[in-house]
């Protein structure tokens, strides 16, 4: 499937983003001192993981939606082949 390979780059680079952010804010925040930027150090790490969770989450639900799809057309090929031999 090459439709998914750029949504999987898309996702790792925004995830990516927000751990370099994550980053320069933890290491702004231990030499500044200032606690509040650790705290959005600690939102950003978590915000990295949550795109990561609802990207392989999606991906889950359409392998889902594909495999239904596919046992759908399995079916109605079936019911136009007994209708074929039903008429004949």
């Amino acid at each position: 499937m090459a439709t998914r390979a750029p949504g999987r780059a898309l996702t790792f680079a925004a995830a990516g983003f927000l751990f370099l952010d994550a980053l320069l804010l933890l290491l702004a925040g231990v030499w500044s001192g200032r606690w509040g930027l650790l705290v959005w150090a600690g939102v950003f790490i978590l915000g990295g993981f949550g795109v990561i969770r609802l990207w392989r989450r999606y991906v889950a639900a359409v392998a889902e939606l594909d495999a239904a799809r596919h046992a759908l057309r399995v079916e109605a090929l079936q019911l136009r082949e007994t209708l074929k031999s039903t008429r004949g």
